[in-house]
């Protein structure tokens, strides 16, 4: 299995130490996905709370858009490198600046919200993470699990 990567990655997951190719890739939408199977699988990554503020705050017309490409493909998932917990404590541990915090106008609720949306709404399946590795393991296992179901029948 070759798994492709998005070119707007900065620090890409690593899958080769589960056996797997990495190609870099220009992916229209989403992060991750199988060569050849792109309308099979995408995984959205988000690497923090601030990140999904940003695209649900700032960056929501592009991230919207994404979100409904996302419509296309058959098995749409999310992926954050952090828990539910520290969604709840937002914006602290968030990556923006403590200064820069009291200006923040996205709250947790507000985050929280927007996230069930996208699953209620658009079918997006989503998995909090305590952190990269747990969220590269479950990346790994879903894009597997998706090769597997798709080559074996």
């Amino acid at each position: 299995m070759i798994i492709l990567y998005d070119t707007r990655e900065k620090l890409p997951w690593d899958f080769t130490f589960y056996g797997h190719k990495m190609e870099l890739a220009s992916i229209k939408t989403g992060d991750y996905t199988i060569k050849g199977y792109e309308t099979e699988i995408i995984i959205e990554r988000k690497k923090s709370t601030g990140e999904i503020a940003q695209n649900i705050g700032s960056k929501s017309k592009a991230f919207n858009a994404e979100i409904e490409r996302m419509q296309l493909i058959k098995r749409r998932y999310m992926i954050f490198e952090f828990s539910p917990q520290d969604l709840v404590n937002f914006p602290r541990n968030s990556g923006i600046p403590t200064f820069l915090q009291k200006r923040v106008r996205i709250n947790a609720a507000y985050l929280a919200k927007e996230i069930e949306r996208y699953e209620n709404e658009q079918n997006i399946t989503v998995f909090f993470c305590n952190n990269r590795e747990q969220a590269i393991t479950k990346a790994v296992q879903l894009l597997e699990e998706c090769y597997e179901e798709i080559t074996s029948g």
